[in-house]
């Protein structure tokens, strides 16, 4: 029964680190119907995250391998799964919902590609069970990164703390449309923050620009340049929680980012990773103006009896709040070590980590 295809991709995606639950509406099924064919859903079913040929895939399915690699490379042309380039061979492999599927299949109904009930299908799939699923694992998949002029210059810096360090080491860098503040317009709300300023490195930068996505492939001068303009409209960096090789940073809103919404509406300030510092106010210089209050993207600063107040429970130390402030009454500080927690060192332990943490043994193998 055809039915049975898509239950059979539902459990197959809910295997790996970050799953794709079952609901008890269903809404996981009409999705899986919308992104893929019957046929696509079987191919599917014979693939890993590990990037592999068509000649490999095809071994395991019994399709001639390459009228396999035509219809491989149709499913990633619609963000069904991932094409990457190594050398001269190109390789396929699945990606999870998010970051993966969900972000590439949005892609295309902003093209035009795909009609815009998958985002009113994603919105309720989100809310009955994908949401909890993301936030499950005690390792972070986000994790925040300061404004790297507003680090104190005593501080020992790492590399994984510094995002000139991500750009200075990509490979290709593309600036793209954010998923976040695209789909709130559609749906009639959202915030006036710039659209196009979330960045892809190799290989997600390379492939989302080959299928026509909202955005260009750009150096790294430019990218630079445009993470001083998102500082400047007070968007958080926010990248995957890796030391090592992230594929996506996102200049993130809380009008706009599921992520960050959940994290200041509903106090979970514990489902991202923080920065290695906290922002400490100086109450003499503090002259009240509240330009900090409007800056923080996390709730963490509030006045009292005229003078900005900081809640370290609540800040993730991004230093947005430091460059807004015209007195110098606020700064990063350096937290104490007992409080540091770094990254797992690339992108394959992050998703092993949080496979171990929901008793997952299934690995994601970039």
């Amino acid at each position: 029964m055809t039915e049975d295809i898509y239950r059979k991709l539902q459990e197959h995606f809910h295997q790996y680190p970050i799953g794709y639950p079952a609901t008890k509406s269903g809404v996981e099924i009409a999705l899986l119907k919308k992104m893929f064919e019957k046929e696509e859903a079987e191919i599917a079913l014979a693939m890993t995250p590990k990037p592999e040929s068509p000649e490999e895939i095809a071994l395991r399915l019994g399709y001639d391998p390459k009228e396999l690699a035509q219809k491989l490379y149709a499913m990633s042309r619609r963000g069904l799964i991932m094409r990457r380039k190594e050398g001269d061979k190109v390789r396929f492999h699945l990606e999870p919902y998010v970051h993966g599927m969900d972000e590439y299949m949005l892609r295309q109904v902003f093209i035009g590609k795909r009609d815009k009930e998958f985002i009113n299908l994603d919105n309720q799939y989100q809310n009955e069970a994908f949401g909890a699923e993301f936030f499950r694992s005690k390792t972070s998949y986000f994790r925040i990164i300061p404004v790297e002029e507003n680090i104190p210059t005593e501080s020992v810096i790492l590399p994984h703390q510094k995002i000139s360090e991500y750009i200075e080491k990509a490979e290709g860098i593309a600036v793209l449309d954010c998923i976040c503040r695209t789909r709130a317009k559609m749906l009639g709300k959202g915030c006036s923050h710039t659209v196009q300023n979330c960045f892809a490195f190799s290989p997600v930068a390379e492939f989302s620009i080959e299928n026509g996505w909202p955005g260009r492939m750009i150096s790294k001068e430019e990218a630079l340049e445009i993470l001083a303009q998102t500082e400047e409209e007070g968007l958080v960096h926010m990248l995957q929680n890796a030391a090592t090789g992230p594929w996506v940073m996102c200049n993130c809103c809380s009008c706009s980012c599921g992520v960050l919404r959940v994290v200041k509406n509903y106090k979970r300030h514990g489902c991202v990773s923080r920065s290695y510092y906290f922002a400490k106010m100086d109450e003499e210089l503090c002259v009240g103006c509240e330009s900090c209050i409007d800056r923080c993207q996390f709730g963490a600063l509030s006045m009292k009896e005229g003078i900005a107040q900081v809640n370290e429970d609540y800040c993730m130390g991004c230093g947005l709040c430091v460059s807004t402030c015209s007195t110098g009454a606020i700064s990063l500080i350096r937290k104490p070590e007992e409080l540091l927690v770094s990254p797992p060192p690339d992108l394959e332990t992050l998703y092993a980590q949080i496979g171990k943490e929901k008793g997952r043994t299934e690995a994601i193998v970039e």
